[in-house]
């Protein structure tokens, strides 16, 4: 009268190990596709991405070579209005790393140097930017509006920190443009003092 009983049972016991092989087999499949697409994530970004930027453009593509920062290195401008942009970023560029770079305006063609302009299309939105650093040289195109100075936000960002004899900028290609046609800022005066002076720029940007 048990042998019916102890057939079942071991019918049961059969499905229960073929659910939990099934259990595990999918387990394993969810964790190999896991990890498949992360490491596919991280190739993609080791290709595109030449440095953690913020904020992140709309397109990098890095590039063999690095263009290297020699003392009273030439950032060329043409256009008299570039002239505040150039002069903070050499400014603030030398306050970190002694005299490294040194401003020019002229039309003149020059290698190994930091050429900046502003496009001359129409259709070039007025806060875009491209930024093309190769072994020849660093050319910054922007629009009419701040593109310049965001190519140079992105720039600083490209500079590795501390003085060094040899200082080098990784060579890639960077087109950018804001997303929305206006930025937020949070100015916090209780852990970041500021003069009121600063604080009445600040407001005026």
């Amino acid at each position: 009268m048990m042998q019916p009983y102890s057939v079942q049972h071991r019918l049961h016991g059969m499905n229960c190990r073929e659910k939990n092989n099934q259990h595990q087999f999918n387990s394993m499949k969810y964790l190999f596709l896991s990890l498949t697409a992360i490491f596919l994530s991280i190739s993609v970004s080791a290709q595109v991405s030449p440095a953690p930027l913020i904020p992140l453009p709309v397109k990098m593509t890095a590039l063999k070579g690095e263009f290297p920062l020699r003392e009273n290195t030439l950032v060329i401008y043409s256009d008299e209005s570039l002239k505040s942009d150039v002069e903070w970023f050499v400014n603030t560029i030398n306050k970190s790393y002694g005299p490294l770079l040194k401003p020019l305006k002229s039309s003149a063609k020059k290698k190994l140097v930091i050429s900046v302009q502003k496009s001359a299309d129409s259709l070039f939105a007025a806060d875009a930017y491209s930024l093309t650093i190769d072994a020849t040289g660093i050319n910054i195109v922007g629009g009419k509006g701040a593109g310049v100075f965001y190519a140079f936000q992105t720039l600083r960002q490209l500079i590795p920190p501390g003085k060094s004899d040899f200082i080098s900028v990784p060579a890639c290609e960077i087109e950018d443009q804001p997303r929305f046609s206006w930025r937020g800022m949070h100015l916090d005066v209780s852990r970041h003092f500021f003069s009121v002076d600063e604080v009445k720029n600040i407001s005026t940007i």
